[in-house]
Formats: C-alpha cells, sequence, structure tokens
C-alpha cells in the first residue's frame, strides 16, 4: 500500500555485517521495483508502533556507520533515517535528511522532508503475515538531497555534485543502512551486538549500481531489551536497477 509520509517532529537521539547476497522475490504492491530499494527489518515479537520507534538510518556519505547513540555522537555518519511508530502517525514512515547547521560551528542537525510524492513510498506494516516483520520500498533518488540543503554529506571531507540516476551523488555509490528501536526517544535496541550502545557494527552496506540483496541475521546470546516488540533479529536491504 502507498503510504505518504506524514509531517510531525521527533527528536532523533539517533546502530549491521552485511550479510551474503540472494536473489528474493518481494511482495509490494508495486512489483516494479527498477530504481527502488526495498528494506526489511524484524523483531523477536510482534512490532509495537505505539510503544516503540523503528528506525532505519542510512549513510549515503560514505563517512561510516550510524550507531543509536547519536545524540552523544553528532549524529555522524548519519545522512538520512525513516522513523516508524510512536510519536510519529501509527506505522507510517516518516523521513529525515541530516545536514550541517549553517547558523552553527558544524553542528549537525536535522529536518523533516515534507511534500513526498506518495508514488515513490511504500509501505507493509506486516510483510510476513506473522506480525514482526515491516518492510518499506522507497525510491533510491528520493535520498538525493531532497531538502537542497547547501551541505547534504554531514561528517564528509568534500561535498558531492550531481550524478547518475542509480546513484544520486557521484562516487557515493556504497550505502550503509542500520536499524534502531526507539522507546521515548531513547535507542532500546539495533542490529549490533552492543544493542542500544553498540558502535562495533560494521553496517549492511549496499552498492547501489548493481541489483543485489544484503541481510544480516544478529547472533543470539547478546545482550537484548526486555520486550521482544524492540528486540531486533534481522535486516535486509535490497537495491535494483
Amino acid at each position: 500500500m502507498l503510504r505518504r509520509v506524514a509531517s510531525v517532529t521527533f527528536v532523533a537521539a539517533v546502530a549491521l555485517v552485511a550479510g551474503c547476497g540472494h536473489q528474493v522475490t518481494p511482495n509490494p504492491l508495486n512489483n516494479d521495483l527498477s530504481g527502488d530499494i526495498l528494506v526489511r527489518l524484524r523483531t523477536q515479537g510482534t512490532l509495537d508502533f505505539n510503544d516503540f520507534t523503528y528506525m532505519i538510518a542510512i549513510d549515503t556519505c560514505g563517512t561510516g556507520v550510524p550507531y543509536p547513540q547519536a545524540a552523544f555522537t553528532g549524529y555522524k555518519s548519519y545522512s538520512y533515517a525513516f522513523l516508524i511508530g510512536s510519536g510519529f502517525n501509527t506505522a507510517l514512515p516518516e523521513l529525515f535528511e541530516y545536514y550541517v547547521n549553517p547558523n552553527s560551528s558544524g553542528s549537525i542537525t536535522y529536518l523533516l522532508v515534507n511534500n513526498l510524492d506518495p508514488s515513490t513510498i511504500q509501505f507493509e506494516p506486516n510483510d510476513n503475515g506473522q506480525g514482526n516483520e515491516l518492510e518499506l520500498v522507497f525510491e533510491r533518488a528520493l535520498l538525493a538531497n531532497p531538502l537542497q540543503i547547501a551541505q547534504p554529506c554531514p561528517n564528509a571531507t568534500g561535498q558531492p555534485t550531481p550524478g547518475p540516476s542509480a546513484s544520486p551523488f557521484q562516487g557515493l555509490t556504497t550505502w550503509t543502512f542500520n536499524m534502531i528501536t526507539f522507546q521515548n526517544r531513547v535507542p532500546q535496541d539495533s542490529l549490533g551486538n552492543g544493542g542500544a550502545t553498540d558502535v562495533t557494527f560494521p553496517g549492511i552496506v549496499v552498492d547501489t549500481t548493481t541489483t543485489n540483496t544484503q541481510t544480516y541475521y544478529k547472533p543470539g546470546g547478546v545482550t537484548v531489551p526486555n520486550n521482544p516488540a524492540a528486540q531486533l533479529i534481522f535486516g535486509e536491504v535490497d537495491n535494483y536497477l
């Protein structure tokens, strides 16, 4: 189903190993995924969009992995983030863009991306029919500096210039994804072994110039939050040319 990103504010106090690629059959209503990225996030228990926020954090600038304690690391390696659940219209994704605040001494801030074309994003809150997996599909070009920020790559040594459609910015063809859960703006878990405080996970790394699928299954025996709805166990990112 197509979902329009709603307009609401959120203070993102914003942590994956890329698995081997494999071909899967996607199941969104729109099966033409040319130019799209498909993301799946799975939890141990049933997703709870009323009590938890689920984040898909993305670095498109080649600066690293967006970790969960972002408020304490200056939002390092955050380029964009989709947020779904508590604090928003329930189970509707919202997109934020991170940038260098021109009115500060290099600090990173973020803005909600309003007025998205509803045809550029699809969302399924119960992708697997078991209540614990969501699926988000968005056009890759959507992350081509939609707010037209003067410095669209926080923490990067240089700023990108427009490039081919396969990658909205020149040279930045490798994107790094992380998935994080929050409750009341406090990180609860991530796909990294360190959970809410992880700083070691290498991320789900995707080559945007090829059609490929990357998956990650979180190992057992690591620290997890008490509520299964906040426990992340699986992440997947598929890129389609």
